[in-house]
């Protein structure tokens, strides 16, 4: 769904949100013989020069429990050398996950394919029961990994809260095929 735009000479582009005054876009440079892993979801756009596409892998994870316990059923890794346009709503950060971090699964874009990545239950409970937080954060470690999250995560806050069923469906469906 992104579209392809091709220039002879230095050209500038503006990209930004009309539909969430909260969204903000960031630029992740990935060097050559690095790899990221991120969510498809987070992906605004590609760039790169003539030549040197970088490779783009979809990694399919059916055969595993976690996978679709965590409804994260693809994933799609980028090699570089190419830089990647990311949006997430009040920013993007990137981390180092040396010391070992969890966060809520609904704020993760992302992250090195070296890091160590489990999945682990919230605590407390009672937060995921109220609907005030997620039931699974990812926890990330490794020394030279790092991690890419969002500020906010997309379903936070009572405006974002689904009642929908057919709606609820709809989003764990697209979250397992990495939509």
């Amino acid at each position: 769904m992104l579209s392809q735009l091709r220039a002879t000479q230095a050209a500038e582009i503006v990209v930004s949100s009309t539909v969430d005054p909260l969204e903000e876009v960031a630029l992740l440079e990935i060097g050559a013989g690095e790899a990221v892993v991120l969510q498809p979801r987070a992906l605004v756009g590609l760039i790169c020069k003539r030549g040197q596409r970088p490779v783009i892998r979809s990694h399919w994870r059916l055969g595993t429990l976690h996978a679709w316990l965590t409804l994260q059923l693809r994933y799609l890794a980028f090699e570089g050398p190419a830089t990647l346009v990311l949006h997430g709503r009040r920013g993007v950060r990137l981390e180092q996950a040396a010391g070992g971090r969890t966060i809520s699964q609904d704020a993760t874009l992302g992250f090195s394919a070296g890091a160590s990545y489990a999945t682990v239950r919230a605590e407390p409970f009672l937060p995921y029961l109220r609907g005030r937080q997620a039931l699974l954060h990812d926890r990330f470690a490794g020394d030279a990994a790092w991690y890419l999250y969002e500020e906010v995560p997309r379903n936070a806050g009572p405006d974002r809260q689904k009642n929908n069923p057919l709606e609820v469906l709809l989003d764990a469906g697209l979250k397992a095929f990495g939509i």
